[in-house]
């Protein structure tokens, strides 16, 4: 076997290290990827040595944890040191190699993988690709595809490997073309950037292999748009080695129908092994190139295993001519509201509704439906968030504009990016009879008023505008009878009655809003605490909370009569800054941090903030771009804004909020603007440079009532 490298300077291993180390003895390698990592590793592999592969990267918590589970009796060091641990009395069998997995949910677990599994399987392979032709990889020899495949079956068959240490488009093909490589090995990920590069194809090559993450359709449409054919697709495990599935290799017409046409499929099942598919669409393996465990960890092993023997892939798959097609994993279906989704199919959607990649679908925590749609994405910003309109019946409820959460192999870690997203479904029961209240009342607002002149402009003619408004939309929202008597009692219909015994005067200018509120004692407060309103600061508040953006230097903006205070007063702390243009509202609060009055409408005299927020609030703002920017001066390098806020249209048909004209009683609401649309607010954050963005849904049924907003500088 000959191994070559695109290191420019490659370190010669010293071959004495090993006369120290016994076959089935543990060796932890963690030497950076390249020729020096490849050599080790064979060598390890020949003389009967346990490798206990991981990156460079690794923590020295990582390390520590790798050394004492996988009882390592001697560390090959970044630093190309032999490193003795600790002597263990082993009893290795046929164990070659323990791979551990990434431990995003947990610690790792240590995949034990025997020298009669590995072998099948890196044969078999190394026969079907003709590895004695040679071979290039550019994946890191930590990981199982470049480890299993590419390594021990270019030693098994005798063959050239070419490792490419840093990938580049143009360097890869040029050192394939230089090596005379016949076969090569890349990712969804790294392919993408080759497309994009496009550097001429070798003539050597007869072509790519790609798995270790799905190949989307688009990718491989513009793959064969510059390349043709030339490539082939697998998919397999850590804890099969590596490959159980592999297409063959396929003429234009059939690439087309397959790749171009249909989503990718994965392929048939290798030679040695078996497969089949649960009632649940689970595909479960068996054959000769299985794990021989979990270390140390029989409950997981015995897990990953069905009662009759049967390797649990947690993947879940079709077959369509003949070919595996997989739909996602079993712990990434996204279970909203017991309709079962797959993250792949929802992908596939969006691609072909425009989304540009890089995106995925997430699963998010729904308190009402279990769990939601969610939307990271890097590229496209507000025009994507535009397009997701088109998106149903797989619109996200909470979307990211951020960069994608991926292991080392380009495949996204969804649940660890979804966890960091919720979104709130309400009753529609209970929105539907507030809205059909609301429209009530408009009507009689519109009885009192139909032979009265308005004036120009003022609270009373916003308010019959929204009236009309309303009463056009009134429709029926709910399939059963709409029943007042939910909402009869919520404080928002109780101002919204004493707006309508009050209209004449408020056509006159004799009765302002404030004055209409105090008729009623406790109402404000009611109704800024209570239902609807409680809902926006509820989601500010867990947000801030989950995300731990109370701990640093946090100002809060328009705070009034501390809704969102009182819920969040346990994780704030004395350098938190509560503030209104009313400061004598916020001495009633006996929470931590200090009360200061800031009008939002002009600069603030605080810097290097970590969080500023406001809930219901800066829709009163004058000038929402100038606000916005004064926020961002006052923020640190990756401090975050929130907001919540309402929607004015809730629906495709135009509907208004429910509240849009009750609070049309309120200076700062009616001569300013009322809320936002979402998009807005996202071209705002946009145009003054905060680098991320995102939000969260407020729902009922089919009403967007606004929710979540934030961004990060």
């Amino acid at each position: 076997m000959e191994i070559v490298s695109s290191e420019k300077n490659c370190t010669k291993f010293k071959p004495n290290f090993f006369d120290h180390v016994a076959a089935g003895q543990r060796l932890l390698v963690s030497l950076p990827n390249g020729k020096l990592l490849a050599e080790t590793l064979i060598d390890a592999y020949v003389k009967g040595i346990v490798s206990i592969p991981v990156g460079p990267t690794a923590t020295d918590q990582q390390i520590a944890f790798y050394l004492d589970h996988g009882e390592a009796d001697y560390h090959v060091q970044r630093d190309h040191t032999l490193t003795r641990i600790k002597q263990h009395d082993h009893h290795a069998g046929d164990i070659r190699f323990i791979m551990y997995t990434s431990g995003t949910t947990g610690n790792p677990k240590g995949i034990v993988l025997e020298r009669s599994a590995v072998e099948n399987n890196a044969t078999i392979l190394s026969q079907i690709h003709n590895f004695r032709d040679g071979h290039a990889t550019c994946l890191p020899l930590f990981h199982c595809n470049a480890l299993m495949m590419s390594l021990i079956g270019s030693y098994i068959a005798g063959g050239k490997l070419f490792i490419q240490n840093r990938f580049d488009a143009y360097s890869y093909f040029k050192n394939i073309k230089r090596h005379g490589i016949r076969t090569a090995s890349i990712v969804p990920a790294l392919l993408e950037e080759l497309v994009i590069c496009s550097p001429d194809w070798p003539d050597c090559l007869e072509y790519l292999i790609t798995a270790a993450a799905p190949l989307s359709q688009d990718l491989a449409r513009r793959f064969y748009d510059k390349y043709g054919s030339r490539l082939r697709q697998g998919y397999g495990l850590t804890e099969a080695v590596n490959f159980s599935f592999l297409m063959p290799s396929l003429d234009d017409n059939s690439f087309i129908q397959h790749y171009v046409k249909s989503h990718p499929p994965v392929g048939e099942i290798l030679s040695g092994q078996q497969f089949k598919l649960l009632d649940t669409g689970e595909v479960v393996l068996k054959g000769t190139s299985t794990m021989a465990g979990y270390l140390k960890n029989n409950t997981a092993t015995q897990q990953a295993f069905t009662n009759d023997g049967w390797l649990r892939t947690g993947d879940l798959g079709y077959m369509r001519d003949g070919f595996l097609v997989l739909r996602g994993r079993i712990k990434e279906t996204i279970n909203r509201g017991g309709e079962t989704l797959y993250p792949v199919d929802i992908e596939k959607h969006w691609e072909k509704s425009g989304i540009q990649r890089p995106f995925a679908a997430v699963p998010i925590y729904n308190k009402r439906l279990g769990e939601d749609i969610g939307l990271c994405f890097e590229k496209g910003g507000v025009s994507t968030l535009k397009a997701l309109n088109t998106l149903a019946p797989f619109t996200p409820s909470s979307v990211w504009c951020a960069p994608i959460v991926q292991t080392s192999t380009g495949k996204p870690k969804r649940r660890e990016m979804g966890s960091k997203l919720f979104s709130v479904t309400e009753s529609s029961i209970e929105y539907s009879s507030l809205l059909s209240m609301a429209a009530c009342y408009a009507e009689d607002i519109l009885k009192h008023t139909c032979t009265r002149s308005l004036p120009k402009a003022g609270p009373a003619t916003y308010i019959i505008n929204e009236a009309e408004s309303l009463v056009e939309k009134k429709i029926p929202l709910y399939p059963v009878p709409i029943d007042h008597s939910l909402v009869e009692s919520v404080p928002a219909m109780q101002l919204q009655q004493l707006i309508v015994e009050n209209i004449e005067g408020i056509i006159d200018g004799t009765v302002r809003g404030e004055e209409l509120v105090r008729k009623k004692k406790g109402l404000w407060e009611r109704l800024m605490c209570e239902w609807p309103m409680n809902s926006y600061a509820e989601m500010a508040a867990n947000f801030l909370l989950d995300q731990g953006l109370l701990k640093g230097r946090t100002l809060e903006l328009g705070a009034g009569v501390g809704n969102t205070s009182r819920l969040i007063s346990a994780g704030v702390n004395e350098s938190f800054i509560r503030t209104d243009i009313n400061p004598e509202i916020l001495a009633r609060l006996s929470h931590p941090g200090k009360n200061e009055y800031y009008d939002f409408n002009a600069p603030g005299r605080w810097n290097n903030l970590d969080t500023i927020f406001a809930v219901n609030a800066l829709h009163c703002a004058v000038d929402k771009h100038k606000t916005i920017a004064h926020l961002y001066e006052m923020l640190s390098f990756d401090g975050t804004l929130l907001l919540a806020e309402g929607s004015p249209r809730t629906d495709k048909k135009g509907t208004p909020w429910a509240l849009n004209g009750l609070f049309g009683i309120f200076d700062g609401w009616w001569n300013i603007s009322g809320f936002l649309r979402r998009d807005q607010w996202i071209d705002i954050f946009v145009e003054t440079g905060f680098r991320q963005w995102g939000y969260s849904q407020l729902r009922s049924g089919e009403h967007d009532l606004g929710g979540l907003l934030w961004a990060v500088k």
